[in-house]
């Protein structure tokens, strides 16, 4: 039996010698030669050329080749699970070959924006939203970041094909440096005229709450006063034994969850001019010629009525809501008091009034030493220090099942590699729907979150149980 032909690369080997003697000539043992040696190296090549590119992000064609080029970074597999969720319930293409390609491309370009976050720099804001971007299979166009610092938005294209409506598109991305947290002090027994003192940290005075609960029959017209500041706030009611009035710090005044706003009002004043000045903050006359302008004493004004200081104020008003107290950051100084009954003339009507006294005589005067006259306390809203909250848009919700983890708890672990050292990160869904007492008028030529991310103006389809208003 004669020879096989040999092959194109043992040709092509062949040709390399002299044409005069006809290696390739079929027939001739030096062609089966030259193919037995040529022919491993076509596989040998395919498999060299598949090793280059499998060792290469831009190149590699398969997902575990992308992995472990990614693990080069410290990525696993688990980076890969919120995107791997979305595109099980996204427009997957119905054609294999192609949902593959796609799918592979995704990661490729998931894992290519995660390395490129750890190249650029961990723990910035635009960092963390770059990541979070990445996981959920989005890519950051632009970051805004708002005037006061606190927050950050990204706009960003969804990658994942969507079911409905097809096609990509933007969605935003949300992180707030310091964010608020709830802080209070527990009502707390005082006495009528009693002077105390709050310290509090923080980066900025807040709007406070103002917590009154009654004791047996003695709360009777409460008034809170903040000494530093010359202001105060009271109630023209009667707060029962275990009730609470509420000044909220979004202006509403509730007692037992009821409005009495209307027969709430503040004042603003120096009314506590001490005698001996022995601190900084204190009122003096307006004469003593070493004292700062701003804390000269000066004559109290109410609102939203001038005459609450009458004996017979214009109330009920009409006003709903009354403008809260402030509390300082550091420490402050605040006093309480109650009604107190006054002395009357033969022919007029005794008018109780807060420390408000006729003939310099009062018929009841709450006994300094006696028991507590209410309990006070005070909610507000303090920024966290070392911490940040990263905003996901409201439809990963949509993803989250029955027994098991969040979308948003994953995305927190998945963050923490991301994130500064010492910093605390949290993370959540935001809501842009209208809240009551929270939402937030944003303007419309501002980068803002407040209003388009989270506390926004978006409406509630019809039928949709609203949350109650915040506290």
């Amino acid at each position: 039996m004669s020879p096989a032909p040999p092959s194109t690369r043992a040709a092509l080997v062949l040709g390399r010698f002299p044409q005069h003697l006809e290696l390739a000539a079929p027939g001739k043992a030096i062609g089966a030669v030259a193919t037995a040696l040529a022919d491993p190296l076509d596989t040998q090549t395919v498999q060299a050329g598949d090793i280059r590119r499998a060792h290469r992000l831009a190149d590699a064609r398969t997902e575990i080749d992308l992995v472990r080029l990614a693990g080069l970074h410290g990525l696993t597999v688990n980076s890969l699970a919120l995107l791997r969720q979305r595109w099980a319930e996204s427009a997957v293409p119905t054609d294999p070959a192609a949902a593959f390609g796609q799918w592979v491309d995704l990661v490729r370009t998931t894992l290519g924006d995660l390395i490129e976050v750890h190249t650029a720099g961990n723990g910035t804001p635009a960092g963390l939203l770059a990541a979070t971007a990445a996981y959920l299979g989005m890519t950051v166009d632009r970051v805004a970041h708002s005037e006061d610092r606190w927050w950050h938005v990204a706009t960003c294209t969804d990658r994942v094909p969507a079911a409905d409506p097809p096609g990509p598109a933007n969605a935003l991305l949300a992180l707030e440096e310091n964010p608020f947290r709830l802080r209070d002090v527990t009502p707390v027994p005082r006495r009528h005229g009693e002077r105390f003192r709050i310290v509090r940290s923080g980066f900025e005075a807040a709007p406070v709450s103002v917590v009154v609960r009654g004791v047996e029959d003695r709360c009777l017209r409460p008034m809170v006063v903040d000494v530093d500041q010359g202001e105060g706030i009271t109630a023209e009611v009667t707060v029962p034994a275990g009730e609470e009035l509420r000044f909220e710090r979004d202006g509403r005044v509730t007692l037992s969850a009821s409005s009495v706003a209307g027969r709430a009002w503040r004042f603003r004043g120096a009314v506590f001019a001490d005698a001996d000045q022995t601190h900084a903050k204190d009122f003096v006359w307006a004469g003593d010629t070493d004292t700062e302008p701003d804390r000269a004493a000066r004559f109290a004004v109410t609102e939203p009525i001038a005459d609450a200081f009458d004996p017979s104020p214009s109330l009920p008003h009409t006003q709903p809501l009354v403008e809260p107290l402030v509390l300082a950051a550091g420490e402050s100084r605040w006093a309480v008091f109650v009604g107190a009954a006054t002395f009357a003339g033969r022919d007029a009507v005794a008018a109780p009034r807060n420390l408000a006294g006729y003939f310099d005589e009062t018929v009841f005067a709450p006994d300094p030493a006696g028991g507590p006259a209410f309990e006070i306390g005070f909610e507000w809203d303090e920024r966290e220090p070392f911490a940040v909250r990263v905003w996901l848009p409201l439809t990963m919700a949509d993803l989250d099942g029955p027994e098991e983890t969040p979308v948003r708890e994953r995305a927190r672990v998945l963050l923490d590699r991301h994130r500064a050292a010492g910093v605390h990160v949290t993370v959540e869904y935001a809501d842009p729907r209208w809240i009551l007492g929270a939402g937030h008028l944003r303007p419309i030529d501002t980068d803002e979150a407040l209003g388009v991310v989270v506390s926004g103006t978006s409406t509630w389809p019809g039928g949709t149980a609203q949350p109650p208003p915040s506290p």
